[in-house]
């Protein structure tokens, strides 16, 4: 690997190390309390009730895997679920990093390990877009083991995972008709030649059904998904948002060398690789529609490094980074670098030691594993170490929850965005606090979003006469004042324990006085409370 059989062992050792944290942290982190309602417990709510009201796979985002892990519900406990869908994402994650390891070597499932995102995505709750990065991985590695069929599967299964990663199978498509081009014996093979074109052409329905059928009937999104905020800087509909990218090129450019927090995240993204997967772009196509869209976005969610956006980028950035490390030695380094050298009897491979050493100086400074600094630091309340350790205080809240909040789940909760328990998103209606609070909230009536309601809008295109929804006011409410503030799923960007967003401390602040007003006091404890509608 990088010395002798014994250094390896001792690698070997601290990487498993490594591997059983990356594991186990996130169930840590659900016990003390410290995941979101955005977006976990959302999914847990939704995964809770998919199997009786199926429209939930469309609702927010067209994500059909949601119907399989609602199944879970079906075969384990309730209290169980949490736990399994969060060693479901780190399982698939790890699964992922043998695959590398597997097809591409030690460094790359080495890099994989090390690469500050895949940590990001572990450890920020539970999302489906953790699915991309397995079928990433056996897209890749069939490719390069030219298993053509294979791959082509993993593209159109990458569909599923969330409406925007149709158009990266779209790429997958692109990256494989590339290959076929430079691989003459694929032209024998009918299947494989055309393959591209099927894997596209799906991908692109799809990607159509969703934005103009799905979201807008099951979401209430406007007449398509593409009608988003987000967006909108670059023109009201998606022919002036093209003119724009096409010919207004400037525009876009400027917008992202002004916006700091999308070159920091360029940096997040291909710092820990020195630049190197530029050397050898091609799988980079791959990755190219989720960057584009992390770019676009004028929500700074999609382009912010702690998120779970980054979950297409990674395993294509890895790929390349491996294939450029393999063109540099080729071309560039003819001998093996420390060839002579001996430490432990052996001798040492300085250039995978050297790309190693800085991807773990990457971790350690960006990173949110045990080895980095932010883990063992209190500047981020949700990083720190103190976020996998339950707490006497924890315990207590647990308790509270299970005596004083009903269990019917007809009860409409609202919580504060980093106040997550099974126990509230086992509920029809999961709120993040104020709403429910402040104004009332508008809840969709699933009982009129039906088949034969979706045929209905496809034919007549009228969605009034589909979606009916009521306003509602919560019935209980939880806040924990001693966690930081959140305005829905606005954070006050606490840093040390201080709020550096004045703007949320002030709304979060007028939404507790409006709340102290409306609702009666049913439990405290330590700045913990428990509200009930009157």
């Amino acid at each position: 690997m990088l010395v002798s059989d014994k250094f390896d062992k001792y690698l070997l050792f601290c990487l498993f190390i490594l591997l059983a944290a990356f594991v186990a942290m996130p169930q840590l982190k659900y016990y003390a309390l410290h995941t979101g309602v955005a977006d976990f417990g959302f999914f847990l709510a939704g995964i809770y009730k998919v199997n009786e009201q199926w429209p939930h796979i469309f609702y927010g985002h067209v994500q059909p895997y949601m119907y399989l892990y609602g199944l879970l519900f079906q075969v384990m406990p309730g209290d169980l679920v949490p736990y399994a869908l969060l060693s479901l994402q780190s399982f698939f994650l790890v699964g992922s990093i043998l695959i590398m390891w597997k097809s591409y070597g030690n460094l790359a499932g080495i890099s994989l390990l090390l690469y500050p995102p895949i940590w990001a995505n572990n450890l920020f709750d539970f999302h489906f877009d953790h699915i991309a990065i397995p079928l990433l991985a056996i897209f890749f590695s069939a490719c390069k083991s030219k298993k053509y069929f294979l791959a082509s599967i993993a593209a159109v299964l990458l569909c599923f995972v969330k409406e925007i990663f149709a158009l990266q199978a779209i790429a997958c498509g692109i990256y494989l008709a590339v290959l076929s081009w430079r691989d003459p014996g694929c032209c024998k093979k009918k299947w494989v030649f055309f393959s591209p074109f099927l894997i596209t052409s799906f991908a692109s329905l799809w990607f159509y059904l969703a934005i103009k059928f799905f979201l807008p009937y099951f979401s209430d999104v406007g007449k398509t998904a593409l009608e988003s905020g987000a967006f909108s800087w670059m023109g009201k509909d998606i022919g002036q948002i093209f003119s724009t990218l096409v010919f207004h090129m400037d525009k876009v450019v400027i917008d992202i060398l002004t916006t700091p927090k999308k070159i920091y995240y360029l940096i997040y993204l291909f710092g820990p690789f020195i630049l190197i997967p530029f050397l050898r772009p091609l799988p980079l196509i791959v990755a190219a529609p989720i960057l584009m869209v992390s770019m676009l976005s004028h929500q700074s969610n999609y382009y912010d490094y702690a998120a779970h956006y980054s979950a297409g980028l990674i395993i294509p950035i890895v790929v390349a980074y491996v294939e450029g490390v393999t063109f540099l030695r080729k071309y560039f380094f003819n001998i093996k670098f420390g060839e002579g050298l001996r430490l432990c009897n052996c001798n040492i491979d300085l250039f995978n030691l050297f790309l190693i050493f800085w991807l773990t100086c990457f971790q350690v400074l960006l990173g949110s594993s045990p080895i980095s600094r932010l883990f063992w630091s209190d500047k981020i309340w949700s990083i720190n170490y103190n976020a996998y350790i339950s707490s006497s205080r924890d315990a207590s809240i647990r308790n509270a929850i299970r005596k004083y909040v009903p269990i019917d789940d007809e009860i409409i909760i609202s919580s504060q965005n980093n106040l997550n328990y099974l126990d509230l998103a086992k509920r029809q209606n999961y709120l993040i606090f104020p709403g429910g609070v402040v104004e009332p909230h508008q809840l969709t009536n699933w009982d009129h979003k039906t088949f034969h309601g979706f045929l209905g809008f496809v034919k007549e295109g009228d969605i009034k006469s589909a979606i009916q929804q009521e306003l509602v006011y919560a019935d209980y409410v939880l806040i924990d004042i001693h966690r930081p503030y959140f305005v829905y799923d606005a954070g006050c960007d606490t840093i040390y324990s201080k709020c550096t967003n004045r703007h949320v401390e002030a709304l979060y602040l007028d939404s507790l006085k409006t709340l102290e007003s409306k609702y009666t006091l049913l439990y405290e404890y330590d700045g913990f409370r428990i509200y009930k509608k009157p």
